[in-house]
């Protein structure tokens, strides 16, 4: 007979006592809470913070190159603004020469108010000389006030030659009042009936055009600009260091100088300042004249809020340490018989199972061990229900960046707007319908987003014209893909989604590009997304089509089965469309986007 109460058999001699120094149970106990609590929530948070880590530092570059491309943007418009101002001037002179002679264009200049009125703002000065030797200036003063101002003028002309278009040169230092300033020189020729009948040059300020384009809106960064031979001429400085190294030293200046053709790029680096080495992470992207721009910040900067996230992470850690050491410590006496119960819990709680709690039975004191076991558990399973918002936040942040990258390409045109959005919801689906895994749905989703970002370097005149392409036109188009695939090659995490960018115009039989794949060798993400995008154009109204209903676009792409798309994964379209999955897609897609489905002609 065995007394479960008193833990001896009855009847039986007691057991000697235990000789030797006892260990005080309050240290097991610790031990106990430390390893089966808050081993679980360690592992938890190293995952969730490496997670976090580099969705946030590819949120972070993604940013960095956004702002330089934005900046590249602004000054190449702006140049282009100058540009036509220039020729729309020279057209005009030009007629006036043509019809009234000099005196004719005498008169005219005065009855507009000068070369300045005719060319508007933007111009620290031009001059127009004629054949002849006839001279007229815009701001003489500037000239006049400004050595070396007429040098750069006379360089210009000089370099003009033959040339029927506008000149661009520069930019090139000048000496002004207060110090030295950055110009752009800009000269066109006249010419009538195809003879040259003088020459119309100006000097733009570089530095009010850098300022233009940087605005308000990048605080923080050091900002600079340098020509295609290295040269810096603008530049936003905030902590001096452009004073104190040279930017040629930079190992992103030497990969813009080396590579001679138009990129961009966002990496690290490291510089030694003042006997210091710093980490920086750069951004840079080039103008159309070849001009380079930089934005770079300390990468303790830049991923400061990685730090944060991390050390808010060890807090919440440390203080569930404490209280794992204080519960310890209070309750340790109290604790008796039932422990193998509590250990048990334990061991569920260390493999990850953070449901389960200990049972609470009577007022001794291993029910209020059990309920403060239960009250811990209860704050971890909260905080690692925080640590898992804060990621999926996240993750929302870096989709939201993808999505508006997406809706910038489409809002170029009205025709296409919302066809991003809508090849996104139709891969995914297929993915799903293909019973991918959860990463190749997640890699599928940022791909269809981003599959016409190449676009973004497609020439407007092309992307937006109304007719059939030229041949010449064609071949500029097909290279969207690969502008897509090099502008996202240097984000790490693109790696699995950059397939789907540059093979969805792939044909299945062969013949597609930019590689030539057929068959099997076209990766699954980018025969997916090339079955959405297909579905899609069929479906929607272009300037060349009128919108296909779903039933004759479902037929469509049988007939495109095994030539231009893979048979498989039309099969897997129809069985979404079978099971309601596309129509539901459709329907909700035509209520956010305005765009109809068609259900009948």
């Amino acid at each position: 007979m065995y007394d479960h109460d008193v833990g001896k058999a009855v009847g039986s001699a007691p057991s000697p006592p235990r000789t030797g120094r006892r260990i005080k149970i309050l240290y097991p106990l610790i031990l106990l809470l430390v390893l089966m609590g808050l081993m679980p929530l360690l592992t938890a948070a190293w995952k969730l913070i490496s997670i976090s880590r580099e969705n946030l530092i590819t949120a972070q570059q993604a940013h960095q190159l956004q702002a330089t491309s934005s900046i590249v943007r602004q000054i190449d418009f702006r140049l282009n603004s100058l540009d036509g101002k220039l020729q729309q001037t020279e057209n005009g002179i030009t007629s006036v020469l043509s019809t009234s002679g000099v005196r004719g264009l005498r008169r005219f200049l005065l009855e507009v108010g000068g070369l300045e009125s005719l060319l508007g703002e933007g111009f620290l000065t031009a001059e127009l000389i004629l054949a002849r030797g006839n001279r007229f200036l815009s701001r003489p003063e500037f000239l006049d006030s400004v050595p070396g101002a007429k040098e750069l003028l006379r360089k210009a002309r000089k370099k003009l030659g033959k040339s029927d278009s506008v000149l661009v040169l520069g930019p090139s230092p000048l000496e002004v009042s207060g110090g030295t300033r950055s110009v752009i020189i800009m000269a066109i020729p006249l010419r009538g009936r195809s003879k040259f009948k003088g020459s119309l040059t100006a000097l733009v300020d570089a530095e009010g055009l850098w300022e233009e384009a940087i605005g308000p809106r990048h605080s923080g960064y050091t900002l600079y600009a340098l020509d295609s031979g290295g040269t810096l001429f603008a530049s936003i400085d905030p902590t001096g260091l452009l004073t104190r190294v040279d930017p040629r030293e930079f190992g992103l200046v030497k990969k813009f100088l080396a590579v001679g053709n138009r990129s961009k790029e966002t990496s690290d680096f490291r510089i030694l300042v003042e006997g210091e080495e710093k980490e920086i992470l750069g951004s840079f992207d080039e103008t159309e004249l070849g001009w380079g721009i930089f934005a770079q910040v300390e990468r303790k900067l830049a991923y400061s809020s990685v730090q944060e996230m991390v050390g808010s992470t060890w807090k919440w850690a440390i203080g569930a340490f404490g209280i794992a050491i204080l519960v310890g410590w209070t309750f340790a006496a109290r604790l008796s018989r039932p422990i193998q119960r509590l250990a048990a819990t334990s061991h569920a709680f260390a493999r990850g199972d953070f449901s389960v709690r200990v049972p609470v039975r009577g007022s001794h004191e291993i029910g209020e061990l059990a309920e403060t076991f239960n009250s811990m558990a209860e704050d971890i399973q909260g905080f690692i229900h925080r640590l898992k918002n804060a990621a999926k936040e996240n993750s929302d942040l870096f989709l939201g960046i993808i999505k508006a990258l997406a809706s910038a390409i489409d809002e170029k045109d009205p025709y296409t707007r919302g066809h991003s959005e809508r090849v996104n919801q139709y891969s995914v689906a297929l993915g799903k319908q293909l019973k991918l895994a959860k990463q190749e749905i997640r890699d599928v989703h940022v791909a269809s987003l981003l599959h016409d970002i190449g676009k973004i370097g497609v020439d407007d005149r092309i992307l937006l014209k109304p007719s059939s392409l030229t041949d010449e036109e064609f071949e500029i188009m097909k290279k969207h893909p690969v502008q897509g695939a090099n502008m996202l090659s240097s984000i790490k995490n693109m790696k699995n989604v950059i397939p789907g960018l540059l093979h969805h115009h792939e044909r299945f039989a062969g013949g597609g590009y930019p590689k030539g794949l057929r068959g099997k060798d076209i990766p699954m993400i980018a025969r997916i997304i090339t079955v959405a995008d297909i579905f899609d154009a069929m479906t929607t109204n272009r300037p060349y089509q009128k919108a296909m209903t779903t039933e004759k676009a479902l037929a469509r792409l049988v007939d495109l089965a095994g030539q231009t798309l893979d048979p498989e994964v039309v099969r897997a379209f129809h069985d979404a469309c079978r099971s309601g999955k596309i129509r539901n897609l459709q329907n909700k897609l035509a209520a956010s986007t305005a765009v109809p489905v068609p259900t009948s002609g």
